[in-house]
């Protein structure tokens, strides 16, 4: 029994809830679950159905009120989500550098307000900050699920004044979410950001659960039929986390597996020791609170640098111990809050907004008198703003892949297309610096894509294939007199210790298959030098710029988090490669990790005769690759990206006769 008996409670639906929290649980503290999050799908399943049969109980007797409603999810999601986001904004302002806890104090706000799906759509690029260090990045599926509270009770009272009878109802709805199902199959690939944090891609999902209840327990009177149900719909939840990986668009068509699971496991309506054991009840009750904090937790263990097992381990008895002391101090009371319904709201706007604005401010404030890090501020706002500067002027032109044009100023014949990925968009404060050169120049780029056709990331939710086919069909239809071709090329294929990433893949018949071999690595660059002949036989001048000096570490987070173990209590742990505190790589140890690329890169221009420039011979000096300059001030932004400032600087000229007359 839960500890305050409710009315119709289903031991099944607790037990559901905590596998989807498992699920999610697992994943996020990387215990070999790929597929964990899948545990989300679940969870809007079951909301779903819960919010369709408390709104669908509207008679006479029990007439639905709005208010009650909007007052009871009140009660049961705001205590523990504002006490959680309290607690995080406290410790963000003791441990975070002052970027990150003006992102953390915008996110709290939108976290409050439940719109941070929509925060989170609009941050994602390829500079956002990774998920890790995003702390209340998990309550986006709150914001979902807040908004399709918004909308659920009007789309009833509106099919009740159309006078639809319940058959009507239930037709709209599978209408509904056939139509939202269709559009998230369709259009996850094309925009898979978007539609993952999206309402109306996940709309589908909570309409699901509430079509389960529109079924009621037809399978009550067949003992067999709900216990296939049940396995079924479990085995189906367990498959797809099994299976489905970052490398999935998600959720697109994929995701009617755990759907599905739901579905069936709550169409079962069965009391079984597979769902009503001890264990997933207590797991089940504290499932909310255990979903709210585990991810801070998995931040915390980012911020400070521990990630082996025993820190993994440790950090999920901790998420357990917040869940077990948010459930019993925040969640059972909060369901009593606001006991007098006129005043509710009052009170909890007033709580709402000064967690929402008020307590940020505070902190601000408090951290701005505090100092933290003293007479090393400076040099924190240096790294910081570092961090920050990009200087690509990103404009994709309708219907094409131009995503940069800077035309001549002086007269001239020549066009250079640069094709590549974000290190070919570094360039392009250079070449606007010297505008008055004869140049004409357009860029075909995608950040974080190579610039190889068949070529994508695994897990990545960008079309790399796609644009490097269309950049490709693009810059030669041009007919450019010059193609200079770039990228990051390293960190698509390799580790920082030499062995293969698992990040890449190239499409060949039907298939996407891992590159993690030099016979996969030659089948890739093959491709490449198939379209570098193909320019080459159009007349086109080809020039092949290899990878700049660049690291897996980035000099200014690893810098910060040095200062940041001085002056913080934190217990941070920072471990670089050598020299790179010190402001510099070492050149022989980059040039190991480039010289597989190297290697193809150099023997594709002498096949095709086309020319390979090597940065390292310009950029690298008496065995070190500098990271700051005189003054100390950081010429990379991150762990492989110059600066605006450091491309214009003269340590570049070499690259001017790449592009101009």
């Amino acid at each position: 029994m839960p500890p305050h008996p409710v009315k119709d409670f289903r031991t099944d639906i607790n037990g559901l809830r905590a596998l989807a929290v498992t699920l999610v649980l697992l994943y996020h503290f990387s215990m070999g679950v790929g597929g964990g999050f899948v545990g989300v799908d679940v969870f809007f399943v079951i909301s779903g159905y819960l919010m369709t049969r408390i709104i669908s109980r509207d008679s006479p007797k029990t007439p639905f009120r709005a208010f009650d409603f909007y007052l009871a999810r009140v009660r049961r999601i705001a205590p523990a989500l504002w006490a959680m986001t309290g607690c995080v904004l406290v410790a963000g302002a003791a441990w975070l550098m002052p970027a990150g806890f003006a992102r953390l104090a915008v996110h709290a706000r939108d976290s409050l307000l439940f719109v941070s799906n929509l925060t989170y759509t609009g941050e994602a690029g390829y500079f956002d900050a990774a998920a890790n260090t995003k702390w209340l990045l998990h309550t986006w599926s709150l914001a979902v699920e807040w908004q399709f509270y918004l909308i659920l009770p009007w789309f009833f009272i509106g099919l009740r004044h159309l006078g639809l009878p319940r058959r009507g109802q239930i037709l709209v709805f599978a209408v509904l979410a056939l139509a939202f199902f269709a559009n998230c199959a369709l259009q996850t690939p094309k925009q898979p950001t978007r539609y993952f944090y999206g309402l109306d891609s996940r709309a589908w999902e909570l309409l699901a659960g509430g079509l389960v209840f529109f079924a009621g327990d037809r399978l009550s009177r067949l003992g067999w039929a709900q216990k296939l149900a049940e396995l079924a719909g479990l085995a189906l939840i367990l498959a797809s986390a099994a299976l489905a990986s970052e490398a999935l668009k998600w959720p697109g068509a994929w995701a009617l597996g755990p759907v599905a699971g739901a579905a069936l496991v709550l169409l079962a309506n069965r009391r079984s020791r597979l769902t009503g054991n001890a264990l997933a009840q207590w797991l089940g009750y504290r499932s909310y609170s255990l979903y709210l904090w585990h991810w801070p937790v998995v931040a915390f263990l980012n911020l400070c640098g521990y990630w082996g097992l025993p820190a993994r381990l440790a950090g999920i008895a901790v998420a357990l111990l917040l869940a077990e002391l948010s459930w019993r101090g925040v969640e059972e009371p909060g369901r009593k809050l606001f006991a007098a319904p006129r005043q509710a709201w009052i009170a909890a706007a007033l709580l709402l907004g000064v967690l929402a604005f008020g307590l940020p401010a505070a902190l601000t404030a408090a951290r701005t008198a505090w100092g933290p890090f003293g007479d090393e501020a400076g040099e924190i706002a240096r790294l910081e703003e570092a961090h920050g500067d990009w200087g690509f002027a990103a404009k994709t032109h309708p219907g094409s892949r131009i995503t940069a044009e800077l035309a001549a100023t002086a007269p001239t014949k020549r066009l250079t297309v640069v094709l590549g990925d974000s290190h070919a968009e570094q360039w392009f404060p250079r070449i606007e610096a010297l505008a008055e050169r004869p140049a004409k120049v357009l860029f075909l780029t995608h950040g974080g894509c190579l610039p190889i056709p068949g070529h994508e990331r695994i897990g990545s939710r960008e079309p790399c294939g796609e644009f490097a086919s269309e950049a490709w069909r693009e810059a030669l239809a041009l007919r450019p007199q010059h193609l200079l071709i770039t990228s990051s090329w390293i960190p698509y294929f390799f580790e920082a210790d030499g062995g293969y990433a698992h990040l890449s893949c190239h499409q060949r018949e039907g298939q996407c298959q891992p590159v993690r071999s030099e016979a996969g690595l030659d089948a890739l660059f093959e491709r490449f030098a198939e379209r570098v002949r193909a320019a080459r036989a159009q007349g086109i001048a080809v020039t092949l710029l290899g990878p700049i000096p660049q690291s897996f570490e980035s000099y200014p987070e690893k810098k910060s988090r040095q200062i940041a173990a001085r002056h913080l209590p934190l217990p941070v742990h920072v471990e670089a490669s050598p020299g790179l505190l010190a402001g510099y790589l070492d050149e022989a140890r980059f040039r190991r990790a480039a010289a597989p690329i190297d290697t193809r890169l150099q023997r594709i221009a002498r096949e095709t005769g086309a020319t390979f420039v090597d940065p390292a011979d310009h950029l690298c000096a008496k065995g070190r690759c500098p990271l700051t300059d005189r003054e100390g001030r950081p010429l990379y932004k991150d762990e492989s990206h110059l600066r605006p400032a450091s491309v214009i600087d003269e340590r570049c000229d070499w690259f001017d006769e790449l592009i101009f007359d």
